[in-house]
């Protein structure tokens, strides 16, 4: 493999990524080094459909990551008034986040929303 080499990646959500070989990175002084993110936007020649794959790279890098559903859904409920959920209820939530549907019983009727 190469710098020039793309690899199509699937992830979690079955979704295709293509990823380059290549990886930027930033030194701040002797002691800290930042890697950049990948990037599709041409620098030479910007159009407006690499800002969307720009956009949606980072969107999926956002919401696939693992803090993420247990981050919005303390937040959300939080925000929705109980200022200290407790670890049960955010994982509930954070569940429904990433299924995307939350199932709700009372023992004998269930309610899928």
């Amino acid at each position: 493999f190469d710098k020039d080499t793309v690899f199509k990646i699937t992830a979690e959500n079955n979704e295709p990524a293509y990823f380059k070989n290549t990886q930027s990175t930033v030194t701040l002084g002797n002691f800290y080094s930042v890697r950049n993110p990948p990037h599709f936007i041409d620098l030479v020649e910007p159009v407006l459909r690499d800002a969307h794959y720009e956009t949606d790279a980072v969107l999926d890098h956002l919401l696939l990551h693992q803090n993420t559903a247990q981050f919005v859904s303390k937040n959300l409920i939080q925000h929705f008034g109980i200022s200290n959920p407790s670890p049960r209820y955010v994982q509930t939530v954070a569940e429904a986040f990433k299924s995307g549907s939350y199932e709700w019983t009372d023992g004998t009727n269930t309610k899928t929303f």
